[in-house]
């Protein structure tokens, strides 16, 4: 059997990558949909509107990976992280137009797995096109990530003194930039 046969008999087997998004925008939710549907190992299970919302969402229908935008109503992207990580951890990929350096580092630090930096107007799917690739070998990898160095790395996190729970790179972060460097991914954030 060729190769690529076999890697393609592989992915239809895969269980699907269940996957909630939370965003208070419903055009971006949306759009967050149509970009993702053709891909057949990922599975949109549910979508919040703001962070409450999302907790409750995880609550219920238990996703492997959550999108997260920061920026939100009511509970943003960063006190979600926070409480997410405490109760139930769970990889997180935030997709957000705030990417300045502080922001990713403090999400990172916060738990999440990765980040995508999305372009700040959106009408459609079409505006996502740019980083469709990277969103979903961003969520793909989230399979090979362990669930017990993600709960690891949130209980480490809240027993550091608040000086190193802020927006500069930490040990954290250095910890997770090592992990994922030894488990081949290189295209993450310098």
């Amino acid at each position: 059997m060729a190769l690529s046969e076999h890697a393609g008999r592989s992915t239809s087997t895969i269980k699907p990558l269940r996957v909630i998004i939370v965003d208070d925008q419903a055009a971006i939710r949306q759009a967050l949909c149509d970009l993702l549907k053709g891909a057949d190992d990922i599975e949109i299970v549910g979508q919040a509107s703001d962070g409450d919302e999302g907790l409750v969402l995880v609550h219920s229908t238990k996703p492997d990976a959550i999108l997260l935008d920061l920026e939100m109503p009511r509970l943003d992207g960063f006190a979600f992280l926070r409480l997410l990580m405490a109760k139930r951890p769970t990889p997180v990929v935030v997709v957000s137009s705030h990417s300045s350096r502080e922001s990713v580092f403090r999400a990172l630090e916060l738990g999440a797995m990765e980040f995508v930096a999305k372009p700040t107007r959106i009408s459609g799917a079409g505006d996502l096109q740019p980083i469709r690739d990277d969103l979903l070998a961003k969520l793909r990898m989230v399979r090979s990530l362990s669930l017990e160095t993600l709960a690891a790395r949130t209980r480490t996190q809240r027993l550091l003194p608040p000086s190193a729970q802020g927006p500069t790179r930490s040990v954290l972060s250095e910890d997770l930039l090592g992990a994922l460097r030894s488990s081949g991914e290189n295209n993450f954030l310098p």
